[in-house]
């Protein structure tokens, strides 16, 4: 036998079975880790291949503005669209309008208040002048008017105040 053949041959199946081995190790160890083998948090960013990750493997609504950069915002912004219908104008001409009526001693009464034409109230107060007595108060279904009623359960005749608040609203 030729011994140059019988020196190569032993090192050329040592060659050969760390080339198998190897070559199996990586494909094993491949079909052998999943997901569930990491361990949460140990992935750093530099374990990454840059690019490699894309909008398929980010979960929906996981990503703020905060996680892009400014670039990326801009190209996110349209331009304005047209302009919406003009809403309404507001209140305007606000005033206070009192009215007063005298009730009888032992008695209820009330006093109507009503805002100028063209004006709606907003709200209404009622009170005694000299009194502490309780009033209680109403707006008219057509809010051009309020009613307040009280009784006053003293000994004399007392001043009973109504005060609307009135103002255009449109």
């Amino acid at each position: 036998m030729n011994t140059k053949l019988v020196r190569v041959l032993p090192a050329a199946a040592v060659l050969a079975a760390v080339v198998a081995v190897s070559a199996s190790t990586g494909a094993v160890a491949g079909a052998l880790i999943t997901g569930a083998d990491i361990k949460n948090g140990s992935v750093a960013s530099a374990d990454i291949k840059n690019k490699s990750i894309t909008g398929k493997d980010v979960k929906n609504r996981a990503l703020t503005a905060a996680d892009l950069s400014a670039a990326t915002i801009a190209k996110l912004k349209g331009g304005s669209g047209p302009a919406g219908p003009i809403g309404p104008s507001g209140i305007s001409g606000l005033e206070r309008v009192e009215n007063t009526k005298n009730i009888s001693a032992g008695t209820g009464g009330n006093v109507v208040v009503a805002c100028p034409a063209g004006t709606k109230v907003l709200g209404i107060a009622a009170d005694w002048t000299a009194s502490v007595e309780g009033t209680s108060t109403w707006i008219s279904s057509s809010l051009d008017s309020g009613i307040a009623y009280g009784m006053n359960n003293t000994g004399s005749t007392k001043t009973l105040r109504a005060t609307a608040t009135c103002a255009v609203v449109g």
